[in-house]
């Protein structure tokens, strides 16, 4: 974790995210005169849903889980967004609550830009704009597949996605296996695919037994990576 990050590094910071990548230094320069860095440590709430949206944020290190809990407490993840990305866009543009709950899961750093200075940016800045509205269709286009893999899909090709997913975002090699280096508990990665955190860990037990996967301190290692496609395309 960073004690401070220079004027230079918040503006590489920003021109490697796909939303502010248009943007020449000086625009960057002057979007950054109005944001502010905020630290959480693992496990702390960022803003719940419902709170008021004033404010757009950029994962500068750490990791930020989205989420909803039903009324009996399920949780569902709707996104995890890794360094370099952007959260609570939505409220922040049409100006009402948030509409999910946004919790590190690792000691986390954002950098924070508030709405009554970031809508005026972007009415100077048309080409954010657009690159705004790509963000947005990327995420729905997100929804919309996990939907689907809900309505149509079994459980274990719902969850043999999920890791592939997660395979493919945070994986590192270890020989022939895959090791997915990130740390979830079962009760997230069901929320990710909507199912009960015991259905969960009944597939990866059984998975586990026919060596697809093993687990690490709470890692996933995939063993197996051609059987776990196959099972991904199950229908």
């Amino acid at each position: 974790m960073k004690n401070q990050w220079s004027p230079g590094e918040l503006r590489r910071a920003l021109g490697a995210n796909a939303l502010f990548g248009v943007l020449s230094e000086q625009e960057l320069d002057q979007l950054l005169a109005h944001a502010h860095i905020q630290t959480y440590p693992a496990g702390a709430l960022i803003f719940a849903k419902d709170d008021p949206g004033h404010s757009l944020m950029v994962v500068l290190s750490g990791l930020v889980k989205i989420s909803n809990f039903s009324a009996e407490g399920r949780e569902a993840v709707h996104a995890l967004m890794n360094p370099g990305e952007v959260f609570g866009e939505m409220a922040l543009l049409d100006g009402k609550n948030r509409s999910a709950n946004a919790t590190a899961i690792a000691e986390t750093e954002l950098l924070v830009l508030l709405r009554r200075d970031f809508i005026p940016f972007l009415e100077r800045n048309p080409r954010v704009a657009v690159r705004l509205i790509e963000v947005l269709c990327v995420r729905l286009r997100q929804t919309t597949a996990t939907v689907e893999d809900g309505a149509f899909l079994g459980m274990a090709p719902r969850i043999a996605r999920a890791l592939l997913r997660l395979a493919q975002r945070y994986s590192r090699a270890e020989g022939a296996a895959v090791h997915i280096d990130l740390k979830l508990s079962q009760r997230e990665l069901g929320g990710l695919v909507g199912l009960a955190r015991e259905n969960v860990n009944r597939q990866l037990r059984a998975w586990h037994h026919e060596g697809l996967i093993r687990t690490d301190h709470g890692h996933i290692i995939i063993e197996d990576m051609t059987a776990l496609e196959a099972i991904a395309e199950e229908l």
